[in-house]
């Protein structure tokens, strides 16, 4: 009897299990199913909007989900940090859900917040959070000038990573 009880039970955590695994896969891949940029609104730290119609339409943009205390986020904050000399035809947009002065924080501490490739937004609405599900830090989606995906990520991408980037 008791082990009709386990096999019932390990039956139900294998489905629940199991369900989530699949919700959580085609969550991650909503951000990444027109292969296009979606449409969006962020905010500069300043409260002002920042939409998809300011995005260049002269270099590959990329786009940074962070959080201020992963040491993750960190490593890559400091590779475009210390490339950023290389990298100068990439534009990088870095979103955070974090407070305007935590992220103002984040971008005096690794040198990019007066760089002109560089821009900090907040995701107040968690347009980016939501959408993408960005439940790791960093979550990274790259576009070319078109606005087309070429590639996305959860981690750090290594100076070589982003240098095949630049034209």
């Amino acid at each position: 009897m008791k082990s009709l009880y386990f096999k019932i039970i390990f039956l139900a955590l294998l489905s629940f299990s199991s369900g989530n695994i699949y919700s959580q896969k085609n969550k991650l891949s909503m951000c990444d199913s027109t292969g296009t940029m979606p449409p969006f609104k962020y905010y500069y730290l300043d409260g002002t909007e920042f939409t998809s119609e300011n995005i260049s339409k002269k270099n590959t943009t990329i786009f940074i989900y962070f959080k201020n205390d992963c040491p993750y986020c960190n490593k890559e904050a400091a590779i475009v940090s210390e490339n950023i000399e290389d990298l100068n035809s990439i534009d990088f947009i870095f979103i955070s859900r974090e407070d305007s002065t935590t992220i103002q924080n984040f971008a005096a501490s690794h040198k990019l917040n007066d760089k002109a490739n560089v821009k900090f937004l907040r995701d107040k609405d968690q347009v980016y959070y939501n959408y993408c599900t960005a439940q790791y830090t960093p979550s990274i989606h790259i576009y070319d000038k078109h606005k087309k995906l070429i590639s996305y990520s959860q981690g750090t991408i290594k100076k070589e990573g982003l240098l095949k980037y630049v034209k």
